[in-house]
């Protein structure tokens, strides 16, 4: 891989993790598909990096033309040449030839290009947009390290290139971290005009102002989250989603990495706040994402059956608290311990809950002694101090 390359996996891996990040990918006959894809539920985010350098010559226009040509249309050349290739395929081949995950039904996917422009120094103009029926972003490798920096997760990214191609109207900007700035300026939301003019520097003022690194040092308990991804990923040989039918530990990373990184600062804290506490319980955490988390701590001297089937029973009973989404994870672990620790999870998804499922609850919580002396907080959390977002906890 060539610098810029690596660069461009590197970052997929930070934002996307590793199970849903590849670097050269092949075509079913062997051939190299792209440079860098991602695949995450229903997305397929294809990257072609061209690592062009700029030539002097007696005429700039006529250099320029020739860095675009090399660098820009190239690339997007490829990309969509990808995008053809990759609408008759049913998993990723990687670059020894195995099969990674599933890619999700053609009805269901949805495509992104992104066309890395490297070399360029920013002395020539470019632009993305529409080829034909596909939008293809246009980058250089300056604004990509900023973008997959600031939006590092799944979620985060595919909702700013969800944004970018769903504005109706011309942007015109120098470097797209001032695009950038704008969507987080505005609660991640592009104005609605036919005409976008970004000012140079407007992510510098940006990365200035007290909020923004306020946000930052609020975030940096959140990547907890992504080791602890990482980890079920490792521990439980989850390299792979299966097809139509994951199994649970794979349903449970996926979920997990779904949650954007604001999500992931409320999920960390929570949980971290709990262990810290050194005593056998729960807390119960609904995210703003709708999915509700269980963290239980237990004895040391807990066989894992028996702590799963208890975190079992008790993700069945929150499944039932007033305002719960259908989807209802459970985290064990052990209690504070020198020696080590393990993490064992358990899914639940029922999107239908009925009368006899709540008298079931009932006596799961009798039985178990679960939820018994329960006490509930409702805290506001400020992704910037002018942006509230909430989250509820509850445990015994």
């Amino acid at each position: 891989m060539t610098p810029s390359e690596q660069l461009v996996f590197e970052l997929c891996k930070q934002s996307f993790l590793s199970m849903w990040s590849y670097a050269n990918p092949r075509r079913p006959d062997g051939r190299e598909l792209c440079d860098a894809l991602v695949v995450f539920g229903n997305r397929i985010v294809i990257f072609s990096v061209k690592e062009i350098a700029l030539k002097q010559h007696h005429d700039p226009a006529i250099a320029g033309q020739r860095w675009v040509r090399k660098a820009v249309d190239d690339s997007r050349a490829q990309l969509l040449g990808a995008r053809r290739e990759i609408a008759a395929m049913r998993h990723v081949v990687r670059s020894d030839g195995t099969a990674g995950v599933a890619l999700p039904s053609a009805d269901q996917r949805r495509v992104h290009l992104l066309a890395v422009a490297a070399g360029g120094k920013r002395e020539v103009p470019f632009a993305g947009g529409l080829s034909g029926d596909a939008y293809a972003h246009v980058v250089d490798e300056i604004a990509l390290r900023e973008l997959l920096g600031e939006l590092d997760t799944a979620s985060d990214f595919i909702d700013y290139l969800d944004a970018k191609e769903s504005f109706a109207g011309t942007i015109v900007c120098e470097g797209e971290e001032n695009l950038l700035a704008v969507y987080l300026h505005r609660g991640r939301r592009f104005p609605e005009m036919h005409l976008l003019f970004v000012e140079h520097g407007s992510w510098s003022e940006l990365r200035e102002k007290p909020e923004f690194a306020a946000r930052r040092a609020e975030d940096r308990v959140s990547y907890w989250w992504d080791k602890l991804v990482e980890t079920f990923i490792a521990d439980y040989g989850v390299f792979g989603e299966q097809g139509p039918s994951p199994s649970d530990h794979e349903r449970v990373v996926r979920v997990m990495a779904a949650e954007n990184r604001l999500s992931r600062r409320i999920l960390s804290a929570a949980c971290l706040e709990w262990l810290a506490k050194r005593q056998p319980g729960a807390r119960t955490v609904r995210s703003p994402s709708g999915v509700t988390y269980v963290f239980g701590t237990y004895p040391p001297d807990w066989t894992r059956e028996h702590r799963i089937a208890e975190i079992g029973a008790r993700c069945f009973v929150a499944r039932g608290h007033e305002g719960s989404g259908p989807i209802v994870i459970g985290l064990a672990t052990e209690t504070y311990d020198p020696r080590g620790y393990s993490f064992d999870a358990f899914y639940l998804d029922m999107p239908i809950w009925t009368d006899d499922d709540d008298a079931k609850a009932e006596e799961a919580r009798r039985l178990f002694g679960i939820y018994v002396d329960v006490s509930v907080m409702d805290r506001r959390i400020d992704e910037f101090p002018s942006a509230a977002e909430g989250k509820e906890l509850d445990h015994d």
